[in-house]
C-alpha cells in the first residue's frame, strides 16, 4: 500500500474512529468502492456518518443470527437438515 493512501486511510479513521476496523477490513479486502460511497464532498459530518452507518451494518451482518424465543436448536447428526434419510 503507498503511503499516500495509507494517510488516506489514516485520515479517514480519524474522521470516524468507531469505523476504523470495518476501514480496515474493507482496504485489506481492496473493497475501495465501498470507502468512496460514503464521502461526501465538502460535508466531513455526512461522510462521519455515513461510515459509522456502513461499519454498524457490516458488523450486524458478521454476527450469527439469533435463534427464535423458545425454540430450542437442534442438536446430532440432522442439525443443518442435510442428512441423508433412507
Amino acid at each position: 500500500m503507498t503511503p499516500r493512501v495509507r494517510a488516506s486511510l489514516d485520515a479517514l479513521k480519524r474522521a470516524a474512529p468507531s469505523a476504523a476496523d470495518w476501514i480496515d477490513d474493507r482496504a485489506h479486502w481492496l473493497e475501495w468502492s465501498d470507502l468512496t460511497r460514503c464521502l461526501v464532498a465538502g460535508d466531513e459530518d455526512a461522510t462521519s456518518a455515513r461510515l459509522l452507518e456502513a461499519a454498524t451494518a457490516w458488523r450486524l451482518a458478521k454476527e450469527p443470527p439469533k435463534p427464535k424465543p423458545g425454540k430450542k436448536p437442534k442438536k446430532g447428526q440432522n442439525a443443518d437438515g442435510t442428512a441423508f434419510k433412507p
